[in-house]
């Protein structure tokens, strides 16, 4: 009873990581981690500890669920920083491709292995600027990505899909790379507090990375149903929307009816 225990979100929240999680955090990783595959969205505002609920989950993942090779995409000047928070404060280990070098080094910058060599096993951190600008690192990556249990992109809201006019949609490099590759790995998780900057294609353009019900991949419906979800009253011929809305909301997330 007591493996059963530890090995349950609920519990598990009480010892995810070397700092004592805040309440949201907790309510963030029990969310996330009920869930297989685990594939999510931390969208918290800007300094309420995305990296805290994420890092946790990644313990987690490999403590209890046999995540063993994990792929972390961070932008470039937060690679460092990822590596102290995972090492301090969440108690994992990993290492970060270092493009000077072409090494994976540690926490304190000493190398340990080449980048050209099968991955293996492990926790790497990787530059999303690095992987969207150069051929080289992208198809590493591809490479290494379909033996990940998990990937993790920092920022996402980088990797953007919007109109630029009538009938007219643009990809930035990083949703492309993003897209190749989101469906073949079990387990992703997405961080950004900023989903949708300005349009709401941005936010369902991330949402389809992660696997959501075909209704929320009609923009139309999408739009509509939030609408809704906004007022105070309806009409008799809303019945049809909300209902469609709630069971595709139910789908990913059976204990709620709002997403």
């Amino acid at each position: 009873i007591l493996e059963l225990l530890q090995r349950s979100p609920e519990f598990y929240r009480f010892n995810s990581s070397n700092v004592t999680l805040f309440p949201h955090q907790e309510r963030a990783l029990c969310e996330a981690m009920s869930r297989t595959p685990v594939r999510v969205m931390f969208s918290d505002d800007v300094g309420l500890g995305k990296t805290i609920e994420a890092g946790a989950s990644l313990r987690y993942g490999i403590k209890h669920l046999g995540w063993k090779k994990l792929i972390l995409l961070v932008p470039a000047g937060l690679a460092t920083q990822w590596m102290y928070e995972l090492h301090e404060k969440i108690g994992v280990t990993a290492k970060r491709l270092d493009r000077e070098s072409g090494q994976f080094v540690d926490k304190d910058g000493l190398p340990v292995g080449s980048v050209d060599s099968p991955w293996g096993d492990g926790v790497f951190v990787v530059s999303a600027h690095l992987v969207s600008r150069s051929d080289r690192f992208r198809e590493m990556f591809r490479r290494e990505v379909n033996s990940a249990q998990c990937l993790l992109l920092d920022e996402a809201h980088a990797a953007r899909r919007r109109y630029d006019g009538p009938n007219r949609i643009t990809e930035t490099l990083l949703y492309q790379v993003l897209a190749s590759v989101a469906h073949k790995v079990p387990n992703l998780i997405l961080l950004t507090a900023t989903p949708m900057q300005s349009q709401q294609t941005e936010l369902v353009s991330l949402l389809s990375q992660l696997g959501i019900p075909r209704q929320w991949k009609d923009e139309s419906f999408f739009a509509e149903y939030h609408e809704l979800l906004r007022r105070q009253d309806y009409a008799p011929e809303d019945a049809s929307t909300l209902e469609a809305g709630i069971r595709a909301t139910k789908i990913i997330n059976p204990h709620t009816s709002r997403f």
